[in-house]
């Protein structure tokens, strides 16, 4: 998105070697970019150095590594993958998503979290970045999950019906980035078909997608305060 560029061009741009051309137009490449973007391939890590294509394109295109190192990651597992402790997240929270934060909404802070009232919350659903998520999922994971209640699962649920339509990666990586949360936050229940999001149901429809979700997925399921700003 910085470079205005496709993915083969990247690729080039970011190769060591050249590519040479092929018979009838084009170039013989690899396509590794375009299987970053649908999931079928992974990237070296920035540990590798400049044989990491994060690295490359952080060089060229300053600040498009924070994708990379977005929180969300940190936050997206399974119950395999589920830390023993909490993570020291709060420090890699975007300056951007902190600035916008009003203070009078921070419930508590420190080196791992930072948790929400539940209007600070709701505002975080109209940050249209990667962290805003991350923090969304920072509310009830990294050993909090005594928080998670049906409205968080509805807020978080917002956000991506939002993200889905009109945020970059979303859009492009729909798809793979749907098949992730399914596998990795289950709470937040199915995204696609009769159960999800869809920007044409009603909000009561959306909270009770949001409730069956957050049954089927082992939340505790109280009463939900739904009556916040905005909801």
């Amino acid at each position: 998105m910085s470079a205005a560029k496709s993915f083969a061009e990247l690729e080039r741009e970011m190769a060591f070697r050249t590519f040479p051309p092929r018979d009838g137009g084009g170039f013989e490449q690899p396509n590794a970019w375009l299987k970053y973007a649908k999931g079928q391939r992974a990237p070296l890590p920035p540990s590798e150095g400049d044989k990491s294509p994060v690295v490359r394109a952080e060089t060229r295109y300053p600040g498009t590594r924070a994708s990379y190192d977005s929180i969300i990651w940190d936050l997206m597992y399974d119950e395999q993958s589920r830390p023993m402790k909490r993570l020291k997240l709060t420090s890699r929270v975007s300056p951007h998503v902190l600035s916008l934060i009003k203070p009078k909404h921070i419930q508590k802070e420190d080196q791992y979290r930072i948790l929400l009232t539940h209007e600070g919350i709701v505002d975080l659903v109209f940050i249209r970045h990667l962290d805003a998520f991350g923090l969304l999922l920072m509310q009830w994971r990294n050993l909090d999950w005594e928080r998670a209640d049906v409205s968080l699962i509805y807020l978080a649920r917002e956000w991506l019906l939002f993200s889905f339509q009109w945020m970059e990666p979303f859009v492009t990586c729909r798809r793979l980035l749907t098949r992730l949360i399914h596998q990795n936050v289950s709470e937040l229940g199915l995204l696609s078909g009769p159960g999800g999001l869809d920007p044409n149901k009603t909000s009561n429809e959306r909270v009770r997608d949001a409730l069956f979700s957050a049954l089927f997925g082992g939340v505790v399921v109280n009463v939900p305060n739904l009556d916040g700003p905005n909801l």
